[in-house]
């Protein structure tokens, strides 16, 4: 039997090189030695010729054990030589003498032969032989090594990577840090890199963009060889591209270009790799022109290299092209570079699914629906391995797709091909069928936030998600068009909620399950300085980028991946020990309409909740009676808003022309249906910057007409702004369980030349916020701190222990880094002056009103999906959701009269809206220096409608003032009678 399997094993040997001679058993030696070696130093041809070498000395003397051996690094050498046909076939030989004439568990290197064997077979496409041959590696690892050894790591993070060539992310992350938790203990430094690279791609893959970040970063930092610092670096590049971040994504895209060129040899699909990466990154900031010239580059330089070129990177360089094209508006063109990268397709599934999606969005450009539909099709196929609907319609649970960005585009698509053809047939069946596919996205968009804490992720999967929304309220309204019926509307509704300020509603919704939970404390304060320790080093990465030296910048880095490690082991705890808790705060539902009506409403109320989309937008209008829905044109409508808004802070000529114009655009279309005289108005984008009652409801064409008689929504209406709705009832809920106070916090720092560390000498003194303050001294119970008792410190220590907070002080905003945007207080007492927003997201703020007296404290980048990333945003997300903010700089001696005002409009029982609207109609009518909307509209309420009344100070008894009078009266009558008598 020995005999016959020695004879199979020589018939199946790969072909020994013509004319090799044999060498004696010390040469064969000593070339084994040397072959090794030169594995090591990754030098793969001279390391096969060595090993060809070695072989027939090995092959005459009959020793399996060396002939196994041998070939599995022959097929190691085969691999990277490109010959997979080679590499497969040597991999099996090795096997198969291990198997037959050895005892394979003897072998410590049994278990990489199976781990080739994979790598192998997914190299070709066979994912399930790639998957069968991973589990066998490991469990022979096992046997052979024990748990705690470099092969085991390998092994585990194999099978990982497997369960993720699937789309089983969850398993992959699972079998990963067990890999990672084992190369630690074995102080496995390549095995460390290697899981942190793997778990960098798996959180990547499901959109949670800060943690692979993260990941990536702690394994650039294990990384000392020049290959593996530019793939590190080059995906670091795409990371930052995902999260729009375009200034870092290049610096790290061309730093591995530099790493990848001065390689020797140089890997030129690296290069080419680098190359299109670059071109995306150009290309989704907006600079077209030399997005085309680096893909030029890529697509010339793989086309040179023919038959050695991956043809998956030449499809993927065709996709871009077929992109740039599409967004000039050339949908044809865009079809044939499309096809012409399909027609290099190999088995990639990410690649063709993402070839064929496009394919359809080029398509349905065209209006060839059924194409688009078929492409579209296509495109779930290679995403959800196994689907094959037989009827067009039909969609793949997102829980079948493997790509997170792939199932989201194509569920996208498809809702939208569906609905064109809906349309273009007359067909209600197929509309119903787009809204499915959209629901869908919905799902897959919902775990998203339910699954990631970062709110860096949970923000990019609302900026991703925006389109998803957008193309669902398409498809609704012209159900709603069609039928009347309220409940697409309602799903309108929700759909259009989901994408306002999400992030405040989860935290008012977290804030609120602390006090009926029962979690401890200790647990919310635990993870609260968490939240806040990662928000501080990530700030400062970001803010000392360029300026703080590579060592300082990777300890920071360090730093955060540590706390989000913790943090991530606390929430697993909180989710066991605390599961109430936990469904309260992560496992939210938005409210139905009705609730809306009833509890957010007043009587006389309605709400505008807009949603942009383009060159159009959505308006769902709703009162405690009525729910209507309308498409509107919006062409140029952020212009518009900013350019009314420069407008009024220049009171240029022109700013009643523009605001009459606005009004006609966002308003009048929807004035028939406005019931009373409240407004609610939720916002999108740039309309976050419109303070809507300075729109001018008739055209007002006298120049030297008075202000006040001029028709501003002001006068018309009471308008309160609204994060969302949600947001909205969810804090009338929270203010609901908190004890109501009534006192006053009150800052004003000093900003006289050379006092206060936080002032500096650059700002201007504010005697008018010194002015209010002692307005409201006068007046108000409270705290009150001026100079250098107004400090950070300060606000820190006595913030939970009143009901209004009353900032009156200089911000600093930062447009680049929203997080670092802050007010200015005074330093000490371990802090240092400024306090930022990413300093407040971490705080609780219990108080039910914030007045930021400060100029731009609702100024910030507009953030796609959640709203303007203010000053104001972050004491919301704090739990302080009314809000007084101010949207431009305005006069300081103006300041003070309205505040006055609005705080006297309160103390009299006002609610706080109307408070506000009547002291800017006390400016408008009463006072025509502070007249125009320059003055007052600058000022905007957000929040409830609630009266707010506020402890006055005790006034003094008057009797005490009459007898004092009257005694000193007296007194003053016996002098002058007794200077009488002399």
């Amino acid at each position: 039997m020995r005999l016959y399997s020695l004879f199979l094993l020589l018939l199946s040997a790969p072909a020994l090189l013509p004319g090799q001679d044999h060498v004696s058993a010390s040469g064969a030696a000593l070339a084994l030695e040397q072959a090794d070696s030169c594995i090591l130093s990754e030098d793969y041809p001279a390391a096969r010729a060595l090993y060809l070498e070695a072989l027939p000395y090995f092959a005459a003397e009959e020793d399996y054990r060396q002939l196994s051996y041998i070939y599995l690094w022959l097929s190691e050498t085969s691999y990277y030589a490109q010959d997979l046909g080679q590499a497969l076939e040597e991999a099996r030989h090795s096997r198969l003498l291990a198997e037959s004439c050895l005892e394979p568990d003897t072998l410590p290197f049994y278990c990489t032969i199976l781990q080739n064997l994979g790598v192998f077979h997914s190299a070709l496409g066979d994912f399930d032989g790639q998957m069968r041959y991973y589990q066998l590696s490991l469990e022979a690892a096992l046997r052979h090594h024990g748990r705690r050894s470099p092969r085991v790591a390998d092994a585990y993070l194999s099978v990982g990577v497997a369960h993720g060539r699937r789309g089983r992310w969850s398993d992959c992350i699972a079998f990963t840090e067990t890999s990672l938790e084992i190369a630690r203990a074995a102080r496995y430094q390549g095995g460390i890199a290697s899981a942190l690279l793997n778990l960098s791609y798996s959180f990547a893959e499901q959109e949670d963009f800060e943690k692979a970040i993260q990941y990536q970063k702690q394994a650039l930092a294990l990384t000392a060889r020049q290959e593996e610092q530019g793939r590190g670096l080059n995906n670091l590049g795409a990371y930052y591209i995902d999260i729009g971040d375009y200034a870092a994504a290049l610096e790290n895209l061309r730093r591995a270009l530099q790493l990848r060129r001065a390689l020797s040899p140089p890997s030129e699909s690296d290069i080419f790799s680098t190359l299109l990466n670059i071109s995306r990154a150009h290309s989704e900031s907006g600079r077209l022109d030399s997005a085309r010239f680096y893909l030029q580059q890529a697509i010339q330089g793989l086309q040179a290299h023919g038959q050695e070129a991956r043809r998956d990177l030449l499809q993927i360089a065709f996709n871009y092209q077929g992109k740039l094209l599409l967004a000039n508006g050339m949908p044809e063109a865009a079809e044939q570079a499309v096809r012409q990268g399909l027609s290099r397709r190999g088995p990639w599934r990410d690649v063709n699914s993402s070839s064929f999606m496009l394919l359809g969005e080029t398509l349905l450009a065209q209006r060839r629906y059924e194409e688009a539909l078929q492409a579209a099709r296509e495109g779930l196929r290679w995403a959800a391995p196994g689907f094959d609907a037989p009827s067009l319609p039909l969609t793949p649970r997102w829980e079948a797709l493997e790509s997170i960005a792939q199932a989201r585009g194509l569920l996208k698509l498809r809702g939208d091909i569906l609905r064109e053809l809906g349309l273009a047939r007359g067909e209600r069946a197929l509309l119903e069928a787009s809204l499915a596919a959209f629901q869908q996205g919905d799902s897959l968009v919902m775990w998203l936030r339910r699954t990631y804490q970062g709110r860096l992720s949970r923000d990019q999967i609302a900026a991703n998600a925006n389109e998803l929304y957008a193309g669902a309220l398409h498809t609704l309204y012209h159900l709603y068009e069609e039928t009347g019926e309220t409940r697409y509307f309602d799903q309108a509704l929700a759909f259009s909620e989901k994408n306002k300020a999400l992030s405040i509603l989860e935290n008012l919704n977290g804030l609120y399950a602390r006090s009926f939970s029962g979690v401890p404390d200790a647990v919310v304060e635990a993870e609260r300085k968490l939240l806040e320790e990662i928000e501080f080093y990530s700030t400062q990465v970001k803010l000392n980028r360029g300026y703080a030296s590579a060592g300082q910048l990777a300890d920071w880095e360090r730093l955060v991946f540590e706390k989000r490690h913790r943090q991530d082991s606390l929430l697993s705890r909180v989710r066991e020990e605390y599961p109430r808790y936990y469904q309260m705060k992560h496992g939210f539902q938005l409210a139905d309409v009705a609730p809306l009506q009833e509890e957010l409403l007043g009587p006389e109320e309605t709400l505008l909740e807009y949603f942009l989309d383009g060159d159009s937008m959505f308006v769902l209008l709703l009162s405690r009676d009525q729910r209507r829905f309308f498409r509107l044109p919006a062409r140029q409508l952020e212009e518009k808003v900013l350019g009314l808004c420069r407008a009024a802070v220049q009171r240029t000529p022109d700013f009643y022309e523009r605001s009459f114009d606005l009004y006609r655009i966002l308003v009048e279309p929807l004035a028939p249906y406005i019931e009373g005289e409240e407004l609610a108005i939720v916002p999108d984008r740039a309309l976050a910057y419109l303070p809507f009652e300075l729109l001018l409801s008739e055209p007002s064409l006298a120049a030297g007409l008075p202000q006040a008689r001029r028709a501003y929504l002001l006068k018309k209406y009471s308008i309160r702004n609204l994060f969302s709705a949600n947001a909205a009832l969810q804090a009338r809920h929270n203010r609901a369980a908190v004890p109501a106070r009534r006192e006053v916090l009150a800052l004003a720092p000093s900003f006289e030349q050379g006092e206060g560390p936080a002032a500096g000498g650059s700002l201007s003194a504010l005697p008018g916020a010194r002015q209010e303050l002692e307005s409201l001294e006068r007046s108000f119970r409270g705290l009150f701190l001026r100079d250098e008792a107004a400090s950070e410190a300060a606000f820190r220590k006595y913030c939970r222990r009143y009901g209004v907070y009353h900032v009156a002080t200089h911000t600093k905003i930062d447009q680049r880094l929203p997080a670092a945007s802050h007010l200015l207080l005074e330093a000490g007492g371990g802090q240092d002056g400024r306090l930022h927003v990413y300093e407040l997201y971490s705080m609780r703020l219990d108080a039910e009103l914030a007045v930021l007296s400060a100029c731009n404290t609702g100024i910030g980048e507009i953030k796609i999906g959640e709203g303007s990333a203010s000053l104001a945003h972050a004491f919301a997300y704090a739990g302080c959701s009314d809000l007084v903010m101010s949207l431009w700089p305005v006069k300081d001696r103006t300041t003070p009269v309205l505040i006055g005002r609005f705080y006297e409009n309160l103390a009299e029982g006002m609610g706080r809206c109307e408070a506000l609207r009547q002291a800017k109609l006390y400016c408008l009518e009463y006072d025509e220096l502070f007249a125009h909307p320059y003055f007052w509209s600058g000022f905007t309420y957000v929040g409830s409608r609630d009266p707010l009344r506020l402890k006055r100070r005790a006034a003094l008894p008057l009797w005490p003032f009459l007898v004092l009078a009257g005694l000193l009266a007296a007194a003053l009558t016996v002098v002058l009678i007794r200077r009488g008598r002399r």
